[in-house]
């Protein structure tokens, strides 16, 4: 969710295809509403947070290295979701409306 001080909470979208990158900090997203495709990558940090959807949505590309997922690699969805972490965490999870 994206808010400015003293406005109403709002959803954020991706239309088509996003991506966010970090090198030595953490990527967090909060409620992102996936159109097409979202990649993330981060070096020394974490990748936390929730992607609105269902599960079975998203086709999922996950590379770690030194750090662990609460994602695993899976095929068959219309929506693609790339996560990349190097020496970190990745924290992730699909849910919601």
């Amino acid at each position: 969710m994206l808010q400015a001080q003293g406005e109403k909470p709002r959803r954020r979208s991706v239309a088509v295809d996003a991506g966010l990158s970090s090198n030595g900090g953490d990527v967090i997203v909060d409620d992102i509403d996936v159109g097409t495709a979202l990649a993330l990558s981060v070096k020394n940090g974490d990748i936390r947070g929730n992607v609105v959807g269902g599960h079975d949505d998203f086709s999922i590309d996950v590379t770690i290295k030194k750090g662990d997922s609460s994602l695993s690699n899976k095929t068959g969805g219309t929506k693609n979701l790339t996560l990349e972490a190097n020496n970190g965490d990745i924290k992730l999870t699909i849910g919601g409306n």
